[in-house]
């Protein structure tokens, strides 16, 4: 998407970027507010989002096949009907009438060229590992016929996907024009972006500084912060702010390198993962988080954490690296924690926090010993993603062919109690190779003002978040300066 110049910005223009029919002195009031996230979209292409604030806030725009509800159950999102022939073919018919926000249809032939997209493994997707299943492709006006190689069990899952236009498929930036809103501004630079969704429009800042959003939410200048977590003891209720909180199907983890020295010791490993016990990030939550080897929509697959060796090391390890984010105040604080920690059982530890795009660069090229981050689940146990040997998100590089063997026949069983068998198996060796360390995870928080309403449910599915119901949202009355 090319940038726009502020100089740029006539009368006419401004105009235009708020959907406004004229210029004239009695426009027609539009609801629209004001979102501050910690950090700006590191893609504007909803395909290849691998973080939360980016995926929450450009998932709204965009329609998918299916989708979850409020449970994490699988339901059609502009499907109309679905029928399985045989178990090795899908027929999708695909609801009349859809268009994108500039006109262009929605149609069989829009969702037959994602779905190529996908399956001939181009550019970037990170879940592409998890799409060879297909065999071919075919549509007929509204009607997409899939044809698999074999029985693929989290097939409806993985049709959660957002659809793009297909002349944007693969773009970073692109015209970002979804289904239910569009990208009417993207100003890079400084940080600012002006959406439009469902007639609401949005104008979103960044502010890396929880107490400066904070700051900006008392004074009127924000209505709502999203993506931060703002510190204990900061009066909300005197400042006119509410809090929602909710849990994301989401985990907490520290990844371990396996490629290479010291990490790819397993005594290591296990002394590492005993060191780290769950209670002190429990008490920086301040109790607000969970504790689970599985999302929380996946209730029958989980299994208790195995004991972890305290075995005395019979080597000296080197000063270990630790790889986060820096837009994340609170895996700072979980990074000092560790390091704290490790440090008690005579382990050293470096901190190096990096700007987003540089910290998944070096998670995807395996350029870190230690790092923290967070997986996103859904209700489909399938983790091939995780696990597998190719699987896009496998960045402790963990290659066990019996992972790689259950992997597979877990996508091809269908019998749920078979299925659950086989994954339960997988999830033992994968806890005993320990690639990674679950860590406590906190709950969400979107704070708001005073009178904004944001629908939000108790439990957040993996293609969701707090900010799918943007177009639900209404607004407390403006401050007189702004209307």
């Amino acid at each position: 998407m090319s940038r726009i110049r502020p100089r740029l910005f006539s009368a006419k223009l401004l105009c235009l970027l708020l959907l406004l029919p004229s210029c004239s002195s009695h426009p027609p009031k539009k609801q629209r507010f004001r979102l501050t996230l910690p950090l700006f979209p590191t893609t504007l292409n909803p395909q290849l989002a691998t973080d939360i604030t980016t995926s929450s806030l450009l998932y709204p725009l965009y329609s998918s096949l299916f989708t979850f509800d409020g449970e994490g159950k699988i339901v059609p999102d502009i499907v109309e009907e679905y029928s399985w022939p045989t178990p090795r073919r899908l027929r999708l018919r695909i609801k009349e009438g859809l268009t994108f926000r500039n006109g262009l249809p929605l149609n069989g032939e829009t969702v037959l060229a994602n779905l190529r997209y996908f399956s001939d493994q181009k550019g970037n997707f990170p879940y592409a590992s998890e799409f060879g299943f297909l065999e071919s492709l075919s549509a007929k006006g509204q009607e997409v016929t899939l044809h698999l190689k074999h029985p693929h069990a989290p097939l409806l899952s993985l049709l959660t996907f957002k659809i793009l236009l297909p002349s944007e498929l693969g773009k970073e930036r692109g015209r970002v024009v979804g289904t239910r809103g569009s990208v009417l501004f993207a100003h890079e630079g400084r940080s600012s972006l002006l959406l439009e969704v469902q007639g609401k429009t949005v104008a979103v800042s960044v502010e890396k500084d929880p107490l400066a959003a904070y700051l900006r939410l008392k004074r009127g200048e924000s209505d709502a912060v999203f993506g931060h977590r703002f510190e204990e003891g900061l009066p909300l209720e005197e400042a006119g702010i509410e809090s929602v909180g909710y849990s994301l199907s989401s985990l907490y983890y520290l990844a371990f390198n396996l490629r290479s020295p010291p990490l790819n010791s397993l005594p290591l490993r296990e002394y590492l993962a005993a060191s780290l016990s769950p209670g002190p990030f429990f008490a920086l939550l301040k109790g607000h988080g969970f504790y689970s080897p599985f999302s929380l929509l996946q209730k029958d697959y989980r299994l208790p954490l195995p004991p972890s060796s305290r075995r005395p090391l019979s080597s000296r390890v080197p000063t270990l690296e630790l790889l986060l984010n820096s837009e994340s105040p609170l895996r700072s604080r979980y990074a000092l924690l560790i390091q704290d920690l490790l440090s008690k059982r005579g382990i050293r530890v470096r901190i190096l926090p990096i700007e987003y795009p540089a910290y998944l660069d070096r998670l995807k090229r395996g350029a870190f010993q230690l790092a923290l981050g967070a997986f996103v689940f859904d209700a489909d146990p399938h983790q091939g993603d995780l696990w597998g040997s190719e699987g896009g998100m496998n960045y402790s590089g963990l290659s066990l062919p019996e992972v790689d063997r259950l992997i597979e026949r877990g996508r091809e069983e269908t019998d749920p109690s078979r299925r659950r068998e086989i994954y339960l198996r997988l999830s033992s060796l994968v806890m005993a190779a320990k690639p990674l360390v679950f860590l406590p995870t906190p709950q969400q928080v979107l704070y708001r003002r005073k009178g904004l309403r944001t629908p939000v449910p108790e439990l957040v599915a993996s293609n969701s978040s707090a900010l799918m119901s943007l177009g639900e949202w209404g607004l407390p009355p403006l401050p007189t300066s702004d209307r």
